[in-house]
């Protein structure tokens, strides 16, 4: 059984440092959620483990 996260959208003036580093999370996660729907896979990733 899949579940989906919750989301907000947050309109907000930022350093681009922190929108690049916002950008690579967020292309992290897809590229996991892509493999995951590829393989079938569940990922259970813990708290604080950097992933």
């Amino acid at each position: 059984m899949a579940t989906t996260a919750k989301t907000r959208f947050v309109t907000a003036h930022v350093l681009v440092q922190l929108a690049e580093k916002v950008d690579l999370m967020a292309e992290r996660l897809e590229r996991s959620k892509k493999l995951d729907r590829q393989t079938g896979s569940v990922r259970l990733d813990r708290p604080g483990s950097g992933t």
